[in-house]
């Protein structure tokens, strides 16, 4: 592709450039560079970009991109100043691709917890009313029914985001649902894509800290840019944040529970089996099902209906495709030989945590067993809050480990167990997960839960460094093929 076509719309504070200059390919990586390659340097986290701009260029980079004008001097040959190099980034993947998301309706779905529930439930409302549509998030990303890749990133870098993009463009996809994390859009990592509606469900305190965002205030503006760039947001009008996010919004319809919302639920019944409540579409009353269980379920189905609605969907694909509607790793219960209910599930703050055991106890007539520990390195401060809320609403907590990174399992427990003993709550430590769910798993009886939180979909644990296979899905399937309930607590 020529140098110019690339670096449309790039804000350039200088260049230096052959006008004439063809690119093979762009990547910020240079241990991906070859002949031809246009190589981005921008500063990360970890490590600065512009450091590798020599290597680049040995492996047959033919122009640099960067946004440091020190650097910018040193270089020989084709090269180009830009103003912030994440955004450049962004806008330089958008033009090689030719600009996919124009080929199709973009969803973005944002928030601190309900992103991956929302956009499966977009997504399987959209298969039934006939639409090809492609999904992009924290498990994996799909093209129709085909898995295309797993994920390790809610939302991926620019360049491979646009990269995916234009796969599905050429599949003839129509719609495209995404997750939109509050780090990509402070990475730039959507930057230049224009979204048909954007889907917002809540905010918490998950993600302040140091590496990510400093401030609540600073986490809700970095959640704006996402509203500020669709046609149509939908918010959920029980949200604290909800005038924030409708004075960025162009036009918009909210959804909720307790206050007046153009979708509200009423009639509500959770069940172990999963949801069912009364809602309006169309001026029309219709009972909405779903296999998913939870109170926030009701959340997440209503703000998943408000944007197909926007989008011309149909009571009855609406209906379908919320009833089969199936997400791994979300209150995913695991069939087992013994009938005894297994939970899976991502939640890894203390609001996530509430949540999820609030609406165990709604419906178990036995004991609440929760499994759970907390990351290392990260969020050190929720730790005793999350004993807390186990202790109070669980029968019995067994605190294990939970990518503990660098950090030692035994002072992270130790905050965890605090807050246990600070409400009066049964809790132990098991270290060893395996053990922990396998212990909780002999002790259990039919009237039990057992609930398994932290890993959900993921079937890695991060220890010292490396990534640790780790199945729970398998490892309770296997122990209750060889091994049949029979001891008490």
């Amino acid at each position: 592709m020529n140098i110019n076509a690339l670096l449309k719309d790039v804000t350039i504070l200088e260049k230096q450039i052959d006008e004439e200059l063809d690119v093979v390919d762009i990547s910020d990586n240079s241990k991906n560079i070859k002949e031809g390659f246009l190589f981005i340097a921008h500063k990360g986290f970890k490590v600065d970009g512009h450091d590798y701009i020599n290597e680049a260029i040995k492996l047959g980079a033919n122009i640099i991109v960067c946004e440091n004008k020190e650097y910018y001097d040193k270089i020989k040959g084709n090269k180009v100043l830009v103003e912030e190099g994440r955004k450049a980034k962004a806008i330089i993947a958008r033009n090689y691709y030719l600009n996919p998301a124009k080929e199709m309706k973009i969803i973005g779905v944002t928030g601190t917890k309900g992103k991956t529930t929302s956009t499966f439930m977009i997504k399987s409302m959209l298969d039934q009313a006939g639409v090809k549509t492609g999904l992009i998030g924290t498990i994996y990303t799909v093209i129709g029914d085909k898995v295309i890749q797993k994920n390790e990133r809610t939302t991926p870098d620019s360049i491979e985001l646009q990269k995916i993009l234009r796969i599905m463009a050429n599949e003839n996809v129509k719609y495209v649902v995404m997750e939109v994390s509050s780090q990509a859009l402070k990475l730039d990592r959507v930057y230049g894509i224009s979204f048909e509606v954007g889907l917002y469900t809540n905010i918490y305190k998950e993600h302040l800290n140091k590496n990510e965002h400093g401030s609540m205030m600073e986490y809700l503006n970095e959640k704006l840019k996402l509203f500020k760039n669709s046609k149509y947001a939908v918010i959920n009008q029980d949200d604290f944040a909800r005038e924030y996010i409708k004075k960025a919004s162009k036009e918009y319809k909210t959804y909720g529970i307790a206050n007046k919302a153009d979708f509200n639920a009423t009639d509500i019944n959770i069940r172990s089996t999963g949801v069912d409540f009364i809602t309006i579409i169309e001026k029309k009353v219709i009972r909405i099902a779903t296999k998913i269980p939870g109170r926030y379920t009701v959340f997440n189905a209503l703000g998943s209906i408000a944007v197909v609605n926007l989008l011309g969907v149909k009571e009855n694909s609406i209906k379908e495709g919320i009833k089969n509607v199936v997400v791994p790793g979300r209150f995913e219960i695991i069939e087992n030989d013994a009938e005894i209910p297994v939970v899976l599930d991502f939640a890894t703050v203390p609001e996530s945590l509430e949540s999820l055991l609030k609406s165990a106890r709604l419906y178990v007539t036995g004991r609440v067993v929760s499994i759970f520990g907390c990351e290392g390195e990260k969020n050190q401060d929720k730790r005793e809050e999350m004993g807390q809320v186990s202790g109070k609403l669980a029968d019995i907590t067994i605190v294990t480990t939970f990518n503990p990174r660098n950090e030692s399992v035994d002072d992270i427990s130790k905050d965890i167990l605090t807050g246990i003993r600070k409400v009066n709550g049964k809790g132990f430590l098991i270290k060893d997960r395996k053990e922990a769910i396998e212990f909780a798993l002999s002790k259990a009886q039919k009237r039990d839960m057992i609930l398994i939180t932290g890993l959900g979909h993921n079937k890695f644990l991060e220890i010292n460094g490396e990534k640790v296979l780790f199945n729970e899905k398998e490892i309770i399937q296997n122990y209750f093929k060889n091994n049949p309930p029979k001891n008490k607590f």
